[in-house]
């Protein structure tokens, strides 16, 4: 699997084999804040585990994603890729270190909790708010 383009232009590609699937997977659940009531303002991010191969082809990962909650702590984020991600939940837009991306990445990762997720998932994840410490 590739999160990344190839480039293919001036090589035979006879034999390649492209495997597609048609079951992505979802994750939601509820997030909390700390005194244990539904954090209806927060934002969770789930972030691939691999991002930083994105990152050093030039490109944002397309499997990251972020998901308001609703009034009642409550998330969905849809269309997740199977593979290996970092997800959080913070009560304000996590600082996005003056627009580098990998800064961002590396600090929402570092303060995230690693998943998986296999193809088709309906993966239920309660997440606690991150405390997002200033730098």
């Amino acid at each position: 699997m590739s999160a990344v383009p190839i480039d293919l232009e001036a090589t035979d590609i006879g034999g390649v084999v492209v495997t597609l699937f048609d079951r992505p997977a979802q994750m939601s659940g509820e997030v909390r804040n700390g005194r244990g009531e539904p954090a209806g303002d927060a934002t969770v991010f789930v972030i691939p585990a691999n991002y930083r191969a994105s990152l050093d082809a030039g490109i944002s990962p397309r499997n990251a994603r972020t998901s308001r909650t609703s009034s009642d702590g409550k998330y969905s984020v849809s269309g997740l890729l199977p593979g290996e991600y970092f997800v959080l939940a913070a009560n304000e837009n996590l600082p996005r270190d003056g627009g580098d991306p990998v800064r961002f990445y590396e600090r929402a990762a570092g303060l995230g909790t690693r998943i998986t997720i296999a193809p088709g998932d309906r993966r239920t994840q309660d997440l606690s708010i991150t405390q997002v410490p200033i730098r």
